[in-house]
């Protein structure tokens, strides 16, 4: 937490500093901002939801655990290891879950039970691997054939929203392996060396595939540790199954490990939000100098490879918005670079629009150009 905390600091400290000007100038005095502007910074998931259907975890041909959400109201597996449950309930990692989300045959999982951790809103659960509710477990003791399943009813997935399962260190809290659903694709992943980075292993393209009544996602883990997944997609009348895999040094987890867990795991990027733009002010001598492209560098939340970037020129009149170029997006969800062409006459103060799937959000008066 630290570490991102000091990463945003430095951030916005990057993003003040001072523009190359021509002569030295006052800026004239700007309007305060309307009232209206002040959601806009605030931090919300992005609504979604999941349906969970039915959830499964087996070693060696043995069924640890099976749960088809059939108890209403009931957070907890009716049997684990082949015996009652016990004091063996889902373990809260991270979120709000509990007993109202088992409804109808399924689990429910939306925007409202995940919590803001390092600017992604998310939920975790843990599963339990014996009646006595022990979470962690060795690869010795379950690696060979070890399948950790989910099934999932009518995903309709509208932005960055994603349903992941996998295997995970409890003493590093890092995703050893996953396999996750999102929007267009289902992927095969594991943690990079930072938390906030991932090793994409391999990738199914979905785009095309519409009105998809069930998705199942299968990790697969042998007894060296060497990990793969399987996709059943059902829609249209039609099934369909792909494969996962990877020959890389990075789809292994070490049987070694004594402190393995296996999670289910729900994340969405939070409304695309700006908290402060770099130049903030610029003489009209120094837009001639670049000839009016202006580089601008944007600290936020929301953010992702697909967003958009535009300006909005000033009085809010019939002209368009001009569409930023080169966007880029260099940290996390959180900071974006990108180049805009204003014009070199344009004096005033221009709106900032960020869009991110179907999301967007507007700073207006956030460039004063004099």
């Amino acid at each position: 937490m630290r570490r991102a905390k000091h990463l945003t600091l430095l951030l916005v400290w990057l993003l003040a500093g001072p523009v190359a000007a021509g002569p030295a100038q006052a800026p004239k005095p700007r309007a305060a901002r309307p009232a209206a502007d002040a959601p806009e910074t605030a931090v919300e998931p992005v609504p979604f939801s999941f349906y969970i259907e039915e959830l499964s975890l087996s070693s060696r041909g043995r069924v640890i655990l099976e749960d088809s959400f059939d108890s209403a109201g009931r957070f907890q597996p009716a049997e684990v290891g082949g015996k009652p449950a016990g004091a063996a309930r889902y373990f809260l990692s991270l979120g709000r879950l509990g007993g109202p989300n088992v409804k109808g045959g399924a689990l429910r999982v939306d925007q409202s039970d995940t919590i803001n951790a390092y600017g992604t809103f998310v939920s975790k659960f843990v599963l339990p691997v014996d009646e006595r509710g022990r979470l962690a477990f060795s690869g010795e003791e379950l690696f060979g054939d070890l399948l950790l399943s989910v099934r999932v009813r009518a995903p309709a997935l509208r932005g960055h929203e994603r349903l992941k399962i996998g295997i995970g260190d409890m003493a590093t809290m890092g995703a050893l392996a996953s396999i996750s659903l999102q929007k267009d694709s289902i992927s095969l992943q594991r943690q990079g060396r930072a938390a906030w980075d991932e090793v994409l292993l391999d990738r199914v393209d979905i785009s095309r595939m519409a009105n998809l009544q069930e998705v199942e996602l299968t990790l697969k883990i042998d007894a060296r540790g060497q990990f793969s997944g399987l996709t059943k997609i059902r829609g249209g009348g039609k099934e369909q199954e792909f494969a996962l895999r990877a020959d890389d040094p990075w789809a292994r987890i070490s049987p070694d490990n004594p402190n393995l867990s296996a999670n289910v795991f729900v994340e969405a990027l939070p409304k695309p939000r700006i908290f402060a733009l770099y130049p903030q002010s610029l003489p009209l001598e120094k837009l001639r100098q670049l000839k009016g492209a202006v580089p601008l560098r944007i600290v936020g939340t929301g953010f992702a490879p697909d967003t958009e970037v535009e300006v909005v020129p000033p009085g809010g009149g019939p002209a368009a918005p001009i569409q930023a170029s080169e966007v880029k997006l260099l940290t996390a969800n959180t900071y974006l670079s990108a180049k805009v062409t204003l014009p070199e006459a344009g004096a005033g103060d221009y709106s900032v629009r960020v869009t991110t799937g179907e999301q967007s959000t507007l700073r207006r008066n956030i460039i004063h150009v004099y």
